[in-house]
């Protein structure tokens, strides 16, 4: 049971974290409920059609500075104070420049899934600090991403705002065209032994503002850093977004080309912390936090 002062507490960090004033005074540098989605790369026909047979083929692609524009300092320096505070940087996502960023990317994601994508309530940040790693090697999705000649029905963004290489974790990944069950039902995890070959693993280092795009069932994580390199830590966001034809994956679906509130970041923001909590196994007061905001601005979800 909790005590008087410790649910007086409660109420004061639900107060906090849900008002805007906050969020505008903890990073002044960002903005909230300001910027326009008014800028996205023009991708020509050439390397839309080759980046779309890498997913095809290899269950991914890489973009090497296609020509983001985010303040990446502004960024990096609002994520290290969340991590000084103990707070997941998923709090990022508080801010314009954050729903800003996945839009720059709208004209190759409508040629890859549809013209009426959207943007799955799943997305996350990291700060990877020497001695850590990113998430063990996982499939996004279980199955039932993929037709059935390997076209995406759903796909992830991630974005390195750091240099990634193996020192301070990189993104590995089992390509597509090595993995034995890729496409298949199940198996979904390891079960039954990894799926390829050890000399079919993948290092995909990055640099800051690269895009990485990857089928929602290719086998994929982040290495585990050198506790003694001296690079920045890897810090990276990621999207999930999925075709608009098929039955959602996952809700709230949001319409990529509208910036949503601050009230629906925040219980976005909220559902993200619930649902991968067993990631990172959260204390019990953040994710009471997380449900308070969730049931405080729920109705902004459903809207």
């Amino acid at each position: 049971m909790l005590l008087k002062k410790e649910i007086e507490n409660q109420f004061l960090l639900i107060d906090k974290f849900s008002n805007k004033n906050f969020w505008e005074s903890f990073s002044p540098s960002l903005e909230i409920e300001k910027k326009k989605l008014d800028y996205k790369i023009n991708f020509n026909k050439k390397e839309n059609k080759e980046n779309i047979e890498n997913v095809v083929h290899q269950g991914y692609t890489h973009f090497k500075n296609p020509g983001l524009k985010i303040p990446l300092d502004h960024i990096k320096r609002t994520i290290k104070a969340l991590s000084e505070k103990n707070l997941p940087p998923v709090f990022i996502f508080a801010y314009d420049e954050l729903w800003n960023l996945q839009y720059q990317m709208n004209s190759f994601l409508k040629k890859l899934l549809d013209t009426e994508y959207l943007q799955l309530p799943d997305f996350w940040a990291w700060n990877v600090k020497p001695g850590q790693s990113g998430w063990k090697p996982h499939r996004d999705k279980s199955g039932g991403t993929l037709f059935e000649d390997n076209t995406p029905k759903s796909i992830t963004v991630w974005i390195p705002l750091t240099k990634a290489v193996p020192d301070n974790s990189c993104m590995y990944i089992l390509p597509a065209n090595h993995d034995k069950f890729y496409n298949l039902e199940k198996p979904f995890g390891l079960d039954y032994g990894f799926p390829g070959d050890l000399t079919d693993i993948r290092a995909l280092p990055a640099e800051p503002k690269d895009v990485l795009v990857w089928t929602q069932h290719v086998l994929h994580w982040g290495s585990n850093s050198n506790s003694r390199h001296v690079l920045e830590p890897r810090m990276s966001i990621a999207y999930e977004f999925q075709r608009s034809d098929i039955a959602a994956y996952n809700n709230p679906l949001i319409k990529p080309n509208e910036i949503p509130s601050f009230e629906k970041r925040m219980a976005l923001i909220a559902k993200q912390i619930i649902q991968y909590t067993h990631m990172y196994g959260f204390k019990d007061d953040l994710v009471a936090l997380a449900k308070a905001l969730l049931k405080k601005f729920q109705q902004t979800v459903s809207n």
